[in-house]
């Protein structure tokens, strides 16, 4: 999986991404996070600290698009999130059945660097510090796909890989994340059920 090529690793708020992010400098892969800053210097200070405690970097939201090209053009590893809400200038998705929309820059990193896009997920099992890592599915920008052809099919093809995954671990998503406040008549109505314990 990891090429000598550059790469978008991707998952959204769901489950522990946190973890997820973490473990691929636990085992040895680089990985720029792009993450906003918290409001909280020290907060920021000490999470920060975390994050890049064993290899990852992170990179902040706001003016970090020349560091990500850098990235992506010595063929490293850009860590995104891609479910953030990006306003009405964002490229719209079908995500549940409704209009949201994400942000574009994640299709032009891509596509500008014929960076392949990895989505990932990580959600808790039954007992402590217990997850279940996986690849939700990878697209080769390169390939001669329907899916690599512009920024609505690539942002439509990560969002149903990302809503894909909140469908079999729903109680482990960040409902509360506002994720259709660009549409908020369409925003659906969710009942907070528990989850079942995994065996």
């Amino acid at each position: 999986m990891w090429l000598d090529r550059p790469k978008v690793v991707l998952s959204g708020h769901f489950g522990n991404f946190e973890m997820a992010a973490y473990l691929f400098g636990v085992f040895g892969f680089k990985l720029f996070s792009v993450a906003r800053e918290l409001d909280n210097p020290l907060l920021d200070r000490f999470v920060t600290d975390f994050r890049e405690s064993r290899g990852q970097t992170i990179l902040p939201k706001r003016g970090s698009a020349p560091d990500v090209a850098a990235v992506l053009e010595e063929r490293g590893a850009i860590g995104l999130l891609g479910d953030q809400a990006a306003g009405p200038k964002g490229c719209r998705v079908n995500f549940f059945g409704r209009p949201a929309s994400v942000h574009k820059a994640i299709g032009v990193f891509a596509l500008s660097s014929e960076a392949p896009v990895i989505v990932c997920s990580a959600t808790r099992r039954a007992g402590l510090f217990s997850f279940d890592i996986r690849v939700e599915g990878v697209l080769d920008t390169r390939e001669d796909r329907p899916e690599a052809e512009g920024l609505t099919p690539l942002s439509q093809w990560y969002t149903a890989l990302l809503e894909g995954a909140i469908r079999r671990r729903p109680g482990q998503y960040w409902w509360v994340h506002r994720r259709w406040r660009c549409f908020p008549q369409s925003a659906p109505q969710v009942t907070n059920r528990p989850e079942r314990a995994v065996a």
